[in-house]
């Protein structure tokens, strides 16, 4: 069972050792009053989560413009990907006061072909690969 823990006047919380299709599990809520029926979004991490949603919109906005029109959608949200993440790094390294290092801009890269892969449908083959890797967590299974 996982337990996932609501701090008062926060609607975002962390659970680990849970997959998306992770079936048979049982989730326990604390810490908020819901109603029967609720959804739950799962993300690798918050900003993953968010870059793949801002990948889909992009694309599916831009897909629209005629020159764009005969490009296949999967290199153009691979090319979205590979914009989006650098400047997200960017964005949150100013925010944040960090320092901006060539590894981190090449983990930005590195991370756009997760964020690819997620907008476009793939959070099934993300879970097959991190399946293929035996990777168990010691707690669920």
């Amino acid at each position: 069972m996982i337990t996932v823990i609501f701090n008062p006047d926060t609607t975002m919380a962390n659970a680990y050792g849970l997959w998306q299709y992770d079936y048979g599990q049982v989730l326990r809520i604390q810490g908020l009053h819901l109603p029967s029926a609720v959804e739950i979004h799962f993300s690798l991490q918050e900003t993953g989560g968010a870059l793949a949603f801002m990948v889909s919109i992009v694309v599916h906005v831009i897909k629209e413009m005629p020159f764009l029109a005969k490009i296949p959608t999967s290199a153009v949200a691979l090319i979205t990907s590979m914009i989006l993440c650098p400047v997200a790094l960017v964005v949150l390294c100013t925010y944040f006061k960090i320092t901006i290092t060539w590894y981190y801009v090449f983990a930005s890269f590195l991370a756009a072909f997760i964020v690819y892969l997620v907008s476009t449908g793939g959070w099934e083959k993300i879970k097959e690969i991190w399946d293929r890797t035996k990777y168990k967590d010691s707690e669920g299974e």
